[in-house]
């Protein structure tokens, strides 16, 4: 996790050892089930395809996202080394604090439908601009980011070779 912390404003608390197991929910009245509120890493079997799971939930504060669980199991059958763990947590953390995957290869939070996943254990440039744009810079640190950029810029069909009529993109650094 400190991979995480020391490049943006996320932060943590280690509460030490629980025989709570990962994704524990409880019942919640009207709602049905919702999760326990209590964070956990640890081991269970999951489909063979996976290394591990990530189960985050939030809840809006205002505008602000808050993360009240997330809960992240390693696959039994697949986690064989401190190498798989260290890649794997280190991917899973990003899910937990609320990255979704990257659609470029060269990222820790880089998998399935746009990549295949990376083998990379330290946050990439795309990672660490995503973790800003959620939590900000770490305190002490100056650094600029993009965060709200459009998917998508259309600049229409263009034959190739032929000189178009020039479109203006915007950038406002905040």
């Amino acid at each position: 996790f400190n991979k995480w912390t020391s490049q943006c404003g996320a932060t943590y608390q280690y509460d030490g050892e629980t025989t709570t197991e990962p994704n524990t929910l409880v019942p919640d009245g009207a709602n049905g089930n919702m999760p326990d509120g209590v964070s956990v890493v640890g081991w269970g079997s999951l489909d063979p395809s996976f290394g591990a799971w990530t189960y985050a939930w939030y809840t809006m504060a205002g505008p602000q996202r808050v993360l009240f669980d997330a809960d992240i199991t390693l696959n039994v059958t697949n986690v064989r080394t401190l190498a798989d763990v260290d890649r794997l947590m280190t991917h899973e953390w990003g899910h937990a604090l609320g990255l979704a995957h990257s659609n470029l290869e060269t990222a820790v939070m880089a998998g399935p439908p746009m990549t295949s996943y990376s083998p990379l254990v330290t946050p990439q440039a795309d990672d660490i601009r995503g973790c800003r744009c959620l939590y900000g810079v770490p305190p002490g640190v100056q650094a600029s980011y993009v965060c709200s950029l459009p998917p998508m810029v259309n600049f229409g069909n263009a034959t190739i070779g032929m000189t178009t009529v020039p479109q203006q993109v915007t950038l406002i650094n905040s």
